[in-house]
């Protein structure tokens, strides 16, 4: 029998994936996870097997893959966990001579201005300057380069990850609610997605088949979607009537990163301005220089004084209040990728078809949605209003 060692289980895709295996009844199911946060799904299972590990202990890890003859990767962290991590499980995984090694990437290792050809899977990844994508990339590097050194690996790349709990849906519904999610072009840019079941059902054809070279795939629901489409579904479950427009040149003047060169006169205005000498006030020595200069300047006559002030820390700037909330601009700028991502070589070679429709994944979310906040009970109307 496979025993299946899921990291990352009590993620969105981990806990898809997991519920899917244990339908199976020759596989048994191991879950691991980091800490027991957000694990209460996998908690109602007496039929599975938890484990907490942390995946930066090398012994830890290797004491959880005793026996384990297939591993699913889907964590998630912070830079030192998904480089050093990986890097563990996929030594550990080595050694334990385990069959088949399953890591979820992300279509940002094309960044966030994907090449037109990047449709398959044959580009040349290129994340730019987009942080996740670029920690992604080398994990998709690591994974390949253990492949070579004889771990069968398989590499699936999916993009917006839909479906009920979704974390970009919800998102995007609290965004459309307090106006800071704006459609680019009217929404009829490219919006790539794959229900989290299709890509669970991905995961399980990978553990089974598939040459295990450390080839990439994109899993998608093969559907051409639009974001205009995406905010037509959810639109209903968030009170308003349309959704704001924005264009091109507003996401580029909002996103684009200052060009700053250095400036000596500047860099000492910042050392001696006051959120500077107030940190620095905290050390003794500091405070009696800071104190010493602080006198003098005060025996310069009062107009002198005010314009010594004034060149240094320049007049005081009182912020407009405002109600609205800003738009999320770097959410928004998510619409310029415009570029769908074809599953044809997962259908090819590993017999990969979507079970769920773009539309029955979103129809399955509004459902989830309206039973978690209990529009459909008889309170309906006034959990609305209070919402």
């Amino acid at each position: 029998m496979m025993r299946v060692a899921v990291f990352g289980a009590s993620g969105f895709a981990g806990t898809a994936v997991i519920e899917r295996l244990l339908a199976r009844n020759d596989v048994e199911v191991l879950a691991v996870i980091h800490s027991d946060g957000s694990a209460w799904r996998l908690f109602r299972r007496l039929d599975l097997t938890l484990e907490q590990v942390d995946i930066l202990s090398r012994q830890q890890v290797k004491n959880v893959l005793k026996g384990v003859t297939h591993v699913v990767n889907c964590t998630r962290g912070t830079d030192h966990v998904m480089i050093d991590g990986l890097k563990n499980l996929l030594e550990e995984a080595k050694h334990a001579q385990v069959q088949r090694f399953v890591h979820i990437s992300s279509v940002l290792i094309y960044g966030d201005k994907p090449s037109p050809d990047s449709v398959h899977e044959t580009a040349r990844p290129d994340p730019q300057t987009n942080a996740y994508g670029i920690l992604k990339l080398k994990q998709d590097q690591l994974v390949q380069a253990a492949a070579q050194a004889g771990l069968p690996s398989t590499i699936l790349c999916p993009p917006n990850i839909i479906g009920p709990s979704s974390y970009l849906l919800n998102g995007l519904v609290n965004m459309i609610k307090q106006d800071q999610f704006g459609l680019l072009d009217d929404g009829k840019t490219a919006c790539a997605t794959v229900d989290v079941a299709n890509l669970a059902k991905a995961i399980e054809l990978a553990l089974f088949h598939g040459k295990g070279d450390g080839t990439r795939y994109f899993v998608t629901d093969n559907y051409n979607t639009t974001w205009a489409e995406l905010a037509e579904h959810l639109l209903p479950l968030t009170g308003k009537t349309q959704t704001i427009c924005i264009t091109k040149q507003e996401i580029e003047r909002h996103t684009r990163v200052p060009n700053i060169s250095y400036n000596p006169l500047r860099s000492f205005k910042h050392l001696v301005g006051s959120n500077v000498r107030e940190a620095l006030r905290l050390d003794p020595l500091l405070c009696k220089v800071d104190l010493f200069f602080r006198g003098l300047v005060g025996k310069l006559p009062g107009d002198m004084e005010e314009k010594v002030r004034l060149s240094i820390e320049g007049p005081t700037v009182i912020a407009k209040v405002t109600n609205a909330a800003p738009i999320n601009w770097q959410f928004c700028s998510a619409q310029m990728r415009g570029v769908y991502h074809s599953c044809d070589l997962l259908q090819k070679e590993l017999n990969y078809t979507p079970e769920f429709t773009f539309h029955e994944s979103m129809n399955a979310y509004i459902n989830w949605h309206n039973t978690m906040r209990g529009y459909d009970t008889e309170f309906a109307n006034i959990l609305k209003r209070l919402a």
